[in-house]
């Protein structure tokens, strides 16, 4: 089981807007097992609900869940401000208008389902006359009716009537998560749906937190506990939900003549798995030579909000020598705001600079 003893720093100022805030209200989805689901008995349940609760258990904080009937009432109350997150859903344009995104939850590959005698898909572009069925209001039915114009839409209620639609010839294929699919197909018998294919890189899902605008501060410290969970901790809690038996009655004979299909969602499991893991590998070398990058660089390197503290989300080891202040206490005005460092003969001058600079989209030197 995941531990969840590695509890986050937070500062004293963090701590009292959390209080401030209260607890979080999240809309979750109730039917999109096994990401999530609303039970029977009203509990939030799913791999976003666990992986939330670790999250609350690491940040010290409380999640208060407003159930709705389905997704689309979600995203209306989320809209409204009736809610502060949205807890599982892919970065989109569309839903940028309203809502600021933690970095990812969990990544999870999508890949193509189709019934046992549909062809691999080598190329969703050079496909003619099919047609893709998504549950409503989805990001992918987004991207998939922008980027793939020769595919036709057909719109179901739920994550399990996407499946029985192409089933039952209803449609002849789906874009979902690797993990849904092999949820779904296991538990409810499908066998004659099989993986034909890879999505691209670019349609991975990188499952985030939305947070009201109004709150991107709560954003930045949900991220403090979204890093602190492992990849061991991901993937036990994937298998507390998707490792199913199935009860029904089994034909076997059935069984062998899709097997090919089963084997090539094993094996894309395991070829994400390490995938997953080389990602992280050079992740971990970039930053490493990032850091020493930073350390033997002259002056000070620094990433601020476009705002007129000039709040600093990251700033180099360079800052003490610059400022007499160091790292810790520039990051998000721990002590003081960057712009309490500017003479205040020069703030209104760089302010101004700045603003010319962005609307006309070209770079900019300043001496101050």
């Amino acid at each position: 089981m995941p531990r969840t003893d590695q509890s986050v720093h937070l500062t004293p100022e963090e701590r009292d807007y959390l209080a401030k805030l209260g607890p979080l209200t999240v809309a979750p989805d109730p039917d999109w097992i096994p990401y999530e689901h609303v039970d029977e008995q009203s509990r939030f349940t799913g791999i976003a609900a666990d992986l939330l609760d670790l999250l609350a258990k690491r940040l010290g904080i409380e999640f208060t869940y407003v159930l709705p009937k389905d997704w689309d009432e979600a995203v209306a109350w989320s809209r409204t401000g009736q809610v502060l997150l949205l807890p599982f859903l892919n970065q989109t344009p569309a839903r940028e208008e309203w809502l600021v995104f933690t970095e990812p939850l969990f990544i999870d590959p999508n890949v193509f389902i189709t019934r046992e005698e549909h062809p691999f898909i080598y190329d969703a572009t050079e496909l003619t006359g099919k047609t893709i069925a998504f549950p409503r209001g989805t990001s992918m039915e987004e991207r998939i009716r922008r980027e793939f114009p020769n595919l036709q839409v057909l719109n179901v209620a739920t994550e399990n009537e996407v499946f029985q639609a192409i089933s039952h010839r209803q449609a002849d294929m789906t874009l979902r998560s690797l993990t849904i699919a092999a949820y779904t197909i296991r538990k409810e018998g499908l066998f004659n749906l099989k993986i034909a294919g890879q999505a691209p890189d670019r349609y991975v899902n990188r499952l985030r937190i939305g947070v009201l605008q109004r709150e991107s501060r709560l954003r930045d410290i949900l991220n403090k506990g979204i890093a602190t969970i492992t990849p061991r901790e991901r993937e036990d809690i994937v298998n507390n939900h998707v490792n199913i038996t199935v009860v029904k009655p089994i034909d076997y004979g059935f069984i062998l003549r899709i097997a090919g299909g089963l084997a090539a969602l094993i094996a894309l499991s395991f070829y994400w798995t390490w995938r997953l893991r080389k990602i992280n590998a050079a992740l971990a070398e970039s930053e490493r030579s990032k850091s020493v990058l930073l350390a033997n660089l002259p002056g000070m390197a620094y990433r601020c909000r476009y705002e007129p503290q000039w709040t600093m989300e990251f700033v180099s080891e360079g800052c003490l020598p610059l400022t007499g202040y160091p790292t810790e206490d520039l990051l998000h005005n721990r002590l003081l705001a960057y712009r309490d460092v500017i003479a205040p003969e020069d703030r209104e001058r760089i302010w101004q600079t700045c603003e010319q600079a962005l609307s006309s989209g070209q770079s900019f030197e300043l001496e101050y």
